[in-house]
């Protein structure tokens, strides 16, 4: 728990460094254990040498006691006697049992909608690998335009090679005629493309 605030007594008012310290030696008595460590030195601040015994011994029973483990009622109890044995009022403040369970409600409400958009998102993403390529949607980077790829240069095509030797004739004797042409042409070195080509004339029409 935290003090809220302290009320002096009229002419025991304390100030600066003095009341720093007596108010940090208070805090540190009703922290999250209760402790009569300091409770000397407070009440020697406020009301002197005099002495209190007998309930001195009562808070010492509460000794490194945690309010955790007190009612409500033994807790608030314990801060008004150890009030009175210091000779201050003492208001205090503390996290209530409503304010942990509206932050644990919260807490769940904002993991809950973290899991609950995790959870169909992980799922999506495993039923689109497993759809066909064809039936899966259409993402949006696939859609994205596509850069035309560079143009290369076009190169000039090489001239077809000059026929060494070309002849038409007509003949009713083509395979004398074809011996015939074979033997004028020459045998230079080098590769040839060759061809024969052998083509009826139609003799009413003279095609």
């Amino acid at each position: 728990m935290r003090i809220k605030s302290i009320r002096y007594p009229k002419g025991c008012e304390l100030k600066g460094w003095r009341k720093m310290v007596f108010e940090r030696r208070l805090q540190r008595a009703l922290g999250s254990f209760f402790s009569v460590c300091d409770l000397e030195q407070c009440r020697t601040a406020i009301r002197g040498q005099e002495p209190d015994r007998e309930r001195y011994d009562e808070l010492n029973v509460f000794h490194c006691v945690s309010f955790k483990n007190m009612s409500a009622a033994e807790a608030q109890a314990l801060v008004d006697k150890t009030a009175e044995y210091v000779g201050v009022e003492i208001s205090i403040t503390h996290a209530s049992r409503v304010s942990r369970v509206v932050a644990a409600f919260v807490g769940g409400i904002l993991i809950g909608g973290a899991c609950a958009w995790a959870v169909p998102a992980v799922t999506a993403a495993k039923i689109a690998m497993t759809q066909p390529l064809s039936t899966r949607p259409v993402s949006v980077d696939a859609l994205s335009p596509v850069l035309p790829l560079a143009r290369m240069p076009e190169l000039p095509l090489a001239p077809d090679p000059e026929p060494i030797f070309s002849t038409k004739v007509r003949t009713a004797r083509p395979g004398a005629t074809a011996i015939s042409l074979a033997r004028a042409v020459r045998n230079d070195a080098g590769e040839y493309e060759v061809s024969l080509t052998v083509t009826p004339i139609d003799a009413a029409t003279g095609q």
